[in-house]
């Protein structure tokens, strides 16, 4: 079995006077240095213009199994599809240039696969979070979970940390503008699950270490508002095949109290949001019964109650038949 590292950078050398000591030198060490050998290492240049190609070009000359691809600055969505276009594992994971891999990362991801196929398997970025045991669902199931990105086996869904079969990439997966920059990988696993029959498991492993110190991530620059869920929300949604759109009504509103939970302090106008507004809208025709108000004119008050109790799993809607 061999699996395909795909790491989208732009700008991985950024700040550093040395780029021996860049966020993308120090990642890719922690792949090639993995327990875990059969593996290659993709590095998807997005246009970058500082001295990124310099690194990874020298990366490539000290290791084998490193390559570099280019392309002009077409975003992370375009990169991962470019990434997808040149792998030859088995299984693809992603690895973002400021992150590394704990030594056994790759090994601990797939030693299941010697006993049984799996379509995609998570592990953690912190021992303490997510699941306390291994844990295995149904490809349905996991339809359902990542919809809603509303779980009790892992927070939200990104696109590192996991082990994803390559068979289940296809054009669609990737098909999004870029005006679509965050929580994009939620849309790509959500239209994964559709392609993919094969059970999901879950670990109780740190497969991943993940940096939160670089000021110029996507997570510590991206203002989000209701105005941005407005435009991804169709996106997550055509991801569900229309003669099935009817039995995914509950998740989609369980998917979009997620997204106002995510900016109910930062944008004071969510309220009275177009998005918001749709929401109610959709819970008043689909007859969706909460567990608040009997009323559909939800107070912010009454709606923060509500989107925390389901955020923490203790209440789900319930679809009336």
């Amino acid at each position: 079995m061999k699996i395909s590292v795909i790491i989208p950078v732009f700008n991985g050398v950024g700040r550093r006077n040395k780029w021996e000591d860049s966020y993308l030198v120090r990642c890719v060490k922690s792949i090639v240095n993995q327990t875990f050998t059969n593996s290659e290492i993709i590095i998807i240049d997005d246009g970058s213009t500082d001295n990124t190609v310099l690194a990874a070009n020298s990366l490539c000359e000290r290791y084998a199994n490193v390559h570099l691809y280019r392309q002009s600055n077409q975003g992370v969505t375009k990169a991962r599809a470019y990434g997808i276009s040149m792998a030859t594992g088995d299984y693809i994971t992603f690895v973002d240039v400021d992150d590394t891999l704990p030594p056994d990362a790759l090994e601990n991801l797939s030693s299941p696969l010697y006993d049984k196929e799996y379509g995609i398997i998570f592990g953690k970025k912190d021992v303490k979070n997510w699941v306390v045991d291994r844990i295995e669902i149904s490809a349905k199931t996991y339809t359902h979970e990542i919809v809603a990105n509303c779980s009790k086996y892992f927070p939200a869904a990104y696109a590192w940390g996991a082990l994803i079969k390559r068979s289940l990439f296809n054009d669609f997966i990737f098909d999004l503008p870029r005006d679509i920059k965050y929580a994009e990988d939620w849309i790509m696993h959500a239209r994964l699950s559709f392609s993919n029959n094969y059970p999901v498991l879950f670990l109780d492993k740190k497969v991943y270490n993940y940096n939160t110190d670089n000021i110029d991530s996507c997570t510590n620059t991206m203002k989000l508002s209701a105005n941005y869920w407005s435009i991804f929300y169709p996106y997550l949604k055509d991801s569900i095949p229309r003669d099935i759109k009817n039995e995914y009504l509950e998740d989609l509103v369980l998917a979009r109290t997620r997204m106002i939970r995510r900016i109910y302090y930062d944008d004071k106008n969510w309220v009275k949001s177009a998005f918001h507004l749709e929401l109610l809208e959709d819970i008043k025709q689909n007859r969706i019964e909460l567990p608040i108000r009997k009323s559909f004119a939800i107070s912010r008050s009454a709606l923060k109650r509500w989107i925390y109790r389901i955020s923490v799993g203790i209440s789900r809607v319930m679809v009336r038949s």
